[in-house]
């Protein structure tokens, strides 16, 4: 189930001429306040066949931030609430850096920070992969730090309490301010050399969930093999 938690966040409606700094897009986005308990989540269904067997993974999307960065602002993270953590975490810190957290089988995690100072009303394209080996950071389709090698196991230990989040952390923590589009989880590290980014992503067998950001109440979007509903309140 996808819920909307906050009546702050609605799906922002018409046409953003900013998209993707000039290229119109004539459809809405997840725009978000930066208050209260504003985000987007959705309940993972299936976990141990959706989530508790991924190897290698893909967290992106394209953003855009309505203001200047301040503080840490979650753009996608699977959390956890009964262990409160966060096994997969795609944020931007309050430098403006796109940033990367995995949370691996043996109770350790590892981290990855951009180098490049995103603007605040602009688009941009921001991915973390992780494809056995090496866990790297992009942006706009070019790797923006030195790679950290690192060999381990994406952590499994999920229930059907966990959720995928867009916007914040865990609804109350890292709020981002802007908006979110085309947010997407796979189980393939779908990058390794520089790419260009679609502008709209399509569903295939390594799709996880893919939130285009122009659902209304009532549709539908990929989540693995199942289907969520929007609920948007």
């Amino acid at each position: 189930r996808a819920n909307d938690s906050s009546a702050a966040n609605q799906l922002a409606t018409g046409i953003d001429p900013n998209w993707y700094n000039g290229v119109t897009r004539q459809r809405s986005a997840y725009n978000f306040a930066g208050a209260g308990s504003n985000c987007v989540t959705f309940t993972v269904a299936s976990p141990q066949s959706a989530l508790g067997t991924m190897t290698t993974l893909t967290a992106e999307a394209w953003i855009r931030a309505g203001a200047a960065w301040s503080a840490t602002h979650a753009v996608m993270a699977v959390q956890q609430p009964t262990a409160s953590k966060y096994p997969i975490n795609l944020s931007i810190t309050a430098a403006g850096k796109a940033y990367g957290g995995i949370n691996w089988n043996d109770g350790t995690s590892s981290t990855i920070t951009g180098s490049t100072t995103l603007s605040a009303r602009k688009w941009y394209h921001v991915a973390v992969t992780y494809d056995g080996a090496n866990l790297n950071i992009w942006v706009d389709g070019t790797a923006d730090a030195v790679p950290v090698a690192v060999v381990k196991t994406p952590s499994r230990a999920f229930t059907t309490s966990d959720a995928v989040n867009i916007g914040s952390r865990n609804c109350g923590n890292d709020l981002f301010i802007g908006e979110i589009v085309e947010a997407r989880l796979s189980n393939t590290a779908r990058y390794t050399t520089s790419f260009t980014p679609s502008k709209r992503f399509v569903t295939d067998s390594n799709t996880i969930l893919l939130a285009h950001g122009d659902e209304g109440p009532g549709s539908t979007r990929a989540y693995n093999s199942a289907v969520d509903t929007v609920n948007s309140q």
